[in-house]
């Protein structure tokens, strides 16, 4: 008969063992460019929204933007830039590029993706200041080591009228449910999902970083499966240079 003690063990070992096959075969760049892209689906009205403020900016300039996305994966938001758009997209895991063609494919938008970088936001050294009409981050800083040098960087490389619109997961409100799961998950969210930590107060780096204007405001949205769920507390807004 299995002692206290060897059933633990046992529970703890099927649990490592559901880890590792869940991080080789489920957060692989392909299953995640799929998953975000279902999760696109669910926040599409907050996207178009957020993202009409580039549609009256490009209106205003009277040419075409150029914008850098960081953390862009595979490009689920090229859907919602004016046409003509140049993109720069930029992540840390080159793996997400190989989809990008296909997103614009099937999103059939007019963007024109001017190049892809491989990288982390911290250090955007290969970009002038004063470079980009706009950058784009959708949960993506809480997922970078340094978020503060990230956003200190987004705001060197934004022209002097530019603007960095975001959707970022942050540390739910206390009450909050998603705020009890998120404590749960904490020490293994950042394994599962690319980086991405919980616990996070996104909303005051961006805050503090020193530009001329931000708004933003909360928002919860229905993530497609449940172990999304700790990202539904979320800020949405912009922050002009």
């Amino acid at each position: 008969m299995v002692s206290v003690a060897g059933k633990i063990f046992i529970i703890i070992l099927f649990i490592i063992g559901f880890l590792v096959w869940y991080k080789k075969y489920k957060t692989s760049p392909w299953y995640l460019n799929r998953l975000w892209k279902t999760m696109d689906d669910n926040l599409r009205n907050t996207k178009i929204l957020l993202f009409a403020s580039l549609h009256q900016m490009r209106e205003n300039l009277n040419r075409d933007l150029l914008i850098l996305e960081v953390g862009s994966g595979g490009g689920t938001n090229f859907r919602y830039y004016p046409d003509g758009t140049r993109v720069v997209c930029l992540d840390i895991n080159a793996e997400y590029f190989k989809f990008v063609d296909e997103n614009l494919k099937s999103q059939n938008t007019q963007v024109d993706v001017k190049d892809v970088i491989c990288c982390n936001a911290e250090n955007l050294s290969q970009f002038a200041d004063n470079t980009f009409d706009a950058v784009v981050s959708t949960f993506v800083l809480s997922s970078v080591r340094k978020s503060t040098s990230a956003v200190e960087e987004i705001r060197r490389v934004l022209n002097k009228e530019g603007a960095f619109f975001f959707i970022e997961n942050v540390f739910g409100k206390i009450g909050d449910k998603a705020r009890v799961v998120q404590r749960v998950l904490a020490p293994f969210y950042p394994f599962l999902f690319d980086g991405i930590k919980l616990m996070v107060n996104t909303d005051e780096v961006i805050t503090n970083c020193g530009f001329s204007k931000v708004d933003f405001k909360r928002i919860e949205f229905e993530p497609p499966i449940p172990l999304l769920f700790p990202l539904r507390s979320a800020i949405c807004g912009s922050a002009t240079k």
